[in-house]
């Protein structure tokens, strides 16, 4: 391997260049070596002596300034040349007589193990002229002094600082030397320990509350390098992975999982990771909350009267929560049915008004938020005596007659209906066919001005058009009465008739001047038009001749106060 020496004060601009003889000669001695020397970049070769060097040191001259130069050396026997050496670190030729070198580690990094939070140092010593710059660098990026880094050069020796050592700083660190006669490298990796640590949730400090048949996940953070190995136990036993236990761990967490929750699951949780550096310790609560066990049995303690008191005692698992209410039933013996008999929050209570002659059993029920728990074991059979007829003891007790079965009634096949003969003609009921009224022209007129005056209605008016001869009388239509048009001036007056009564009435201020209440219940009509578009009684369109008949009792129709008109103008006419 070549290694451009360096130049001496007398000859500035003299390389020296040394190498090492080979570790074989091939059998025949070494006749001499061959330098070669070319620009960095260039393809061709130059011999450096015209002669072979017999030396393994060659020193020569005359390379052009400011260019950067490679050298090769071959050896030479009699048998021929062997192959090229390795190729030198470029040197770079200049015009200053100040000596040069390419810079050189003398102190190199070396790779190092470091624990976390503490403190690491990396040292560097190195070599060359001009002094070369220093450049430190971490996974490819360059390092600069900051909170946690801080890089120290004095003349040849660099140091970088690494305060608190966090698990992130692992990693490659290089260190670069560089001046204009050269650039030096030197590489080392980083590993970091760190001691356990177990990191709890916020919502653990306090506690967890799970309900029964649930499944409880449990999941914590955990740290350390190398990783740490985690055990989870339940109240000082060791949990295994099997059954409703499944347990997992990785680099960042460890979890537990428990399948269908039981109170048995309740307790405290214990956690501990253990690595080559030590261990960490930490625990946590779960209570696990279901409907309370059932009460003791209770005791019965006749008072007074028809009075007796009840006690019991409470739940051994008051199921994680406090017991709110306790439900006392009773058993009336024939009756064959549990009944409530009071509700109440202590451990006795009292009841009255029992049967006399009758058998009582007795039992309680705890009830909490989550639910109600089974019925306690049923007291002793309590009697309660009926002196009055004479029952004094159970056995004294009349049973009861036993009740016969009823008979399962049977089906009964129904019977047939006959089909009911056809309907004779005779008892077919006739419907009466609806034969339309015929209406003359004066009643059509009449029924039209009602609510006018009287002079206006009788006052007759010129006709244009020749008399009609008057309609050919049938069985089936009555004679209608001569028209009688209002404005007809030889329209013959009618008489005076003691039903026309009503057109005197107040209702037409004309006729009148006495104002009192209308005989009639319906209140006048004027007019059938709107008050926009008023019009004489003439010009009026005659109303549709068949009208359906009045479903309304009430005299106050106006239907029924016209049909009534028309048959007082009918009868008044000749």
């Amino acid at each position: 391997m070549l290694v451009p020496g360096s130049p001496s004060n007398s000859a500035p601009d003299v390389v020296t260049l040394r190498w090492k003889r080979p570790t074989s000669d091939g059998g025949s001695p070494i006749l001499g070596y061959i330098i070669e020397h070319r620009r960095t970049g260039s393809p061709h070769w130059v011999r450096a002596s015209a002669v072979l060097i017999q030396a393994t040191e060659l020193s020569f001259s005359g390379l052009e300034p400011g260019w950067r130069y490679q050298f090769r050396v071959t050896a030479q026997n009699i048998v021929g040349q062997s192959d090229c050496s390795e190729l030198s670190d470029p040197l770079t030729v200049t015009l200053q007589r100040a000596a040069i070198a390419p810079p050189r580690f003398v102190q190199e990094l070396y790779d190092t193990t470091a624990i976390e939070n503490e403190k690491i140092e990396f040292r560097v010593s190195v070599a060359g002229s001009p002094a070369p710059q220093i450049s430190w660098f971490k996974d490819g990026f360059e390092i600069f002094s900051s909170r946690r880094t801080k890089i120290i050069t004095e003349a040849d020796l660099s140091i970088l600082v690494i305060h608190q050592a966090a698990l992130t700083d692992e990693g490659e660190f290089k260190c670069t030397a560089t001046n204009r006669a050269g650039h030096a490298t030197t590489i080392c990796s980083l590993s970091i320990d760190a001691y356990p640590k177990i990191r709890l949730p916020r919502q653990y400090e306090e506690g967890l509350i799970v309900e029964a048949d649930e499944v409880i996940r449990l999941k914590v953070g955990v740290a350390g390098q190398p990783t740490p190995i985690v055990e989870w136990s339940h109240n000082g036993e060791l949990i295994t992975n099997g059954g409703r236990y499944e347990i997992e761990t990785n680099d960042k967490n460890s979890s537990l999982r428990i399948a269908n929750a039981q109170r048995s699951d309740r307790g405290e949780y214990n956690l501990r990771a253990i690595n080559k550096l030590g261990e960490d310790y930490a625990f946590f609560l779960v209570t696990v909350t279901a409907k309370p066990e059932p009460p003791g049995k209770v005791q019965i303690s006749v008072g007074l009267g028809k009075a007796i008191t009840l006690s019991w005692s409470a739940p051994e698992d008051d199921g994680g929560c406090k017991i709110g209410n306790y439900i006392v039933e009773y058993y009336r013996v024939g009756w064959d049915v549990w009944l409530k008999a009071t509700t109440c929050r202590q451990l006795t209570t009292t009841l009255s008004g029992l049967f006399e002659g009758s058998q009582y059993r007795f039992r309680v029920k705890a009830e909490n938020p989550y639910g109600l728990s089974d019925p306690s074991e049923e007291s002793d059979t309590l009697f309660i005596p009926d002196p009055k007829r004479g029952i004094n003891s159970a056995t004294q007790i009349p049973e009861p007659e036993p009740e016969e079965p009823e008979p399962i009634p049977q089906a009964v096949p129904r019977k047939r209906r006959d089909p009911s003969p056809p309907r004779e003609p005779e008892q077919i009921k006739k419907v009466k066919a609806f034969t339309p009224e015929t209406y003359s022209r004066d009643e059509i007129v009449r029924e039209m001005s009602y609510g006018t005056r009287d002079e206006d209605f009788f006052q007759p008016k010129q006709s244009t058009e020749p008399p009609k001869p008057p309609p050919s009388s049938s069985p089936s239509r009555r004679k209608n009465p001569p028209l009688l048009h209002p404005r007809n001036p030889n329209a013959p007056s009618p008489s005076p008739h003691p039903s026309k009564r009503w057109r005197n009435s107040p209702r037409n201020p004309a006729r009148s001047s006495t104002a009192h209440l209308h005989p009639h219940p319906h209140p006048p009509r004027t007019t059938s038009c709107p008050p926009s578009r008023r019009c004489s009684s003439s010009q009026r369109p005659p109303p549709t001749p068949s009208r359906r008949p009045c479903t309304t009792a009430a005299s106050s129709c106006w239907s029924c106060t016209t049909n009534r008109k028309r048959k007082i103008i009918h009868e008044t006419q000749p």
